[in-house]
């Protein structure tokens, strides 16, 4: 079992003010958007690695079986 320590030894601290830079929701977006496009043939990629490894699966089915 993991040692849970009581709740008033946490050490955590709120940071009252925060400032976030002017461009942060357009760098994040552009990053989401950026990311989205070249990762957007990835279902392909892995409908293709599972059919190649379904082949290679009964290939080796049959060679163990032999």
């Amino acid at each position: 079992m993991v040692p849970v320590p009581p709740q008033d030894d946490s050490d955590t601290s709120v940071e009252l003010e925060i400032e976030l830079d002017r461009d942060y929701y357009d760098r994040g977006t552009a990053a989401r958007r950026r990311d989205h496009e070249s990762l957007g043939d990835l279902d392909d990629i892995f409908a293709k690695l599972e059919q190649r490894v379904e082949v290679l699966l009964v290939e080796l089915g049959e060679v163990l079986e032999e």
